[in-house]
């Protein structure tokens, strides 16, 4: 998979684009912030406000392709974080509260669920450290 290290964040979205769009299923797991599909204006902003704007806007471009997959009703996307993630403050509690709105307003879509291990869970393996992306790709 292409990385933001091999061409920008942009070419790493179009990638992952072209994976999705593919993919039946996509599932997510994230333990630091909110999955990037998910993730509202402000979030991403918060996220990767350091990057320049001209990448920004290529990477919005993608981004959006990526979010359309979401309207396909033959697609599902399968979402699962942590609690860490929905308690850990990328701005202030505003943006906060507007990404929680927006994680709510996302899983009543019907190609997507969303699932939230709480901290109660007992962890029985250690979480990767980056997150973990899966697809099952079937030919149409």
């Amino acid at each position: 998979m292409v990385g933001c290290r091999t061409g920008g964040a942009h070419r790493h979205q179009e990638a992952v684009a072209r994976i999705e769009g593919s993919a039946m299923t996509s599932r997510f797991f994230q333990h630091t912030r909110v999955p990037t599909l998910l993730q509202t204006e402000a979030y991403r902003l918060a996220v990767h406000g350091n990057t320049p704007a001209r990448e920004q806007e290529a990477v919005i471009n993608a981004l959006q392709v990526r979010r359309s997959h979401m309207d396909d009703l033959g697609k599902r996307f399968v979402f699962v974080l942590t609690e860490a993630v929905l308690r850990w403050r990328m701005g202030p509690a505003e943006l906060m509260c507007g990404q929680l709105d927006h994680l709510v307003e996302m899983s009543r879509r019907p190609s997507v669920l969303l699932g939230v291990v709480p901290w109660s869970v007992n962890m029985v393996t250690v979480a990767p450290a980056v997150s973990t992306y899966m697809t099952n790709v079937s030919s149409r």
